[in-house]
């Protein structure tokens, strides 16, 4: 199972379109759980966005004290904020890798394409499945139309696309068997 996490003021509305697509591809079941505050605790002044790791902190925690065997339900947080981390001024998201829990922040996602086109909700989807994949224990790839490929900014994740690559799609065909 796959729960989505609004964090922050994140549209549910959103989140159940992403549930919906992401349920059939992952052959999961998936829903939209309980929303879960910002915390201005999580909040970097220096750089100011949200470090990425107190909110997968947060969904450890929400995962643990929800009963649900971790290694059958996974958390993906969708937050309304500019993500980072310590070692990086802007993050797209950040997953436990073999871990039940990772997330993906939207404003990033929201800056127009370079044709001036919206493009959240592709690059929502990928930014997704890429930590998704993480959870599943992929690690980045070095092919840059792999899904797994780290994004540096927000044109590698629209040049990526959602899918993974032959190498990174055997692992994932392996990890199933």
């Amino acid at each position: 199972m796959l729960v989505i996490v609004p964090v922050g003021d994140a549209d549910e509305g959103l989140l159940q379109a992403l549930a919906d697509e992401l349920g059939p591809r992952l052959r999961m079941e998936c829903a939209v759980g309980a929303g879960l505050a910002l915390d201005d605790g999580w909040w970097d002044q220096e750089r100011c966005r949200y470090l990425s790791g107190p909110i997968v902190d947060a969904l450890l925690e929400r995962s643990d004290g929800s009963g649900r065997d971790p290694r059958e339900c996974w958390w993906l947080g969708v937050a309304e904020a500019e993500l980072c981390a310590p070692e990086y001024d802007v993050v797209f998201g950040e997953a436990t890798v073999n871990g039940p829990c990772a997330v993906v922040g939207l404003a990033s996602l929201r800056v127009p394409s370079e044709d001036g086109i919206p493009a959240l909700w592709p690059r929502l989807v990928t930014s997704a499945v890429h930590e998704l994949g993480h959870l599943a224990g992929a690690e980045h790839c070095p092919n840059p139309r792999c899904v797994m490929y780290p994004s540096r900014d927000v044109a590698d994740t629209d040049h990526k696309g959602n899918s993974f690559c032959g190498a990174c799609f055997q692992w994932d065909a392996a990890r199933e068997a």
